[in-house]
């Protein structure tokens, strides 16, 4: 894993405990090793930091968003995945 990120395996322990922060390359660079898009880790953070900060987080995707999804040839199946509140868990 450290190889494919392109980092040391110390530091990506020091990562992995908490214990150093990881800039926005690295994370891209962890993503990529993981075949993970980066904009769904950062979107899990986000709603895990307003689910703690006492927001709501929408339980479907917007109906408009859905409509131009369509219009543009997506999968209604896809567009209309809820999200699991079970799946956001509060942050600290």
């Amino acid at each position: 894993m450290s190889s494919a990120a392109r980092v040391s395996l110390g530091y990506l322990s020091e990562v992995e405990r908490g214990q150093k922060e990881a800039s926005s390359e690295l994370l891209g660079s962890i993503c990529e090793a993981l075949d993970v898009p980066l904009s769904l880790v950062l979107r899990e953070v986000s709603d895990r930091v307003a689910v703690a900060e006492g927001f709501q987080i929408p339980d479907t995707i917007p109906a408009d968003f859905v409509a131009g999804l369509l219009a543009r040839g997506g999968d209604r199946t896809a567009a209309r995945r809820e999200v699991d509140p079970s799946d956001l868990a509060p942050v600290g």
